[in-house]
């Protein structure tokens, strides 16, 4: 029900809040780039592995959660895929790993922005 179901196609912005994350930590680790031993090949090929690596990861898990969680649930869309952004926490069968796994991820990003912000 959830390939051709009745939705609405969201705009750029709301589909690059969800993958800025990823390109994030991919700048946070060409930051670290002084401590390779040579840059100039690594540099590129990790950073092209890290976006394919992402991109992957990002779609496989989009099919899944779609084949998984229904749209609405009994007619109400904030508890259904397309309005609850905590979704994997919802079918999850420990709710908190998720929380603190969002909380940890969250933490590491501005923690290599730290590391990474004085080289620039």
């Amino acid at each position: 029900s959830n390939v051709w179901s009745n939705r609405s196609v969201s705009d750029f912005f709301r589909v690059f809040s969800v993958y800025f994350p990823a390109a994030t930590g991919i700048m946070g680790g060409a930051n670290r780039s002084g401590e390779l031993k040579n840059p100039s090949i690594n540099i590129a090929y990790g950073t092209i592995a890290s976006v394919l690596c992402s991109t992957t990861v990002y779609a496989i898990m989009s099919i899944l959660v779609g084949c998984v969680a229904v749209s609405e649930v009994d007619g109400n869309s904030k508890q259904g895929l397309r309005n609850n952004f905590l979704i994997m926490a919802d079918m999850t069968p420990y709710k908190p790993v998720v929380i603190v796994g969002i909380f940890v991820a969250t933490m590491s990003s501005a923690l290599g922005s730290f590391v990474g912000g004085h080289r620039m």
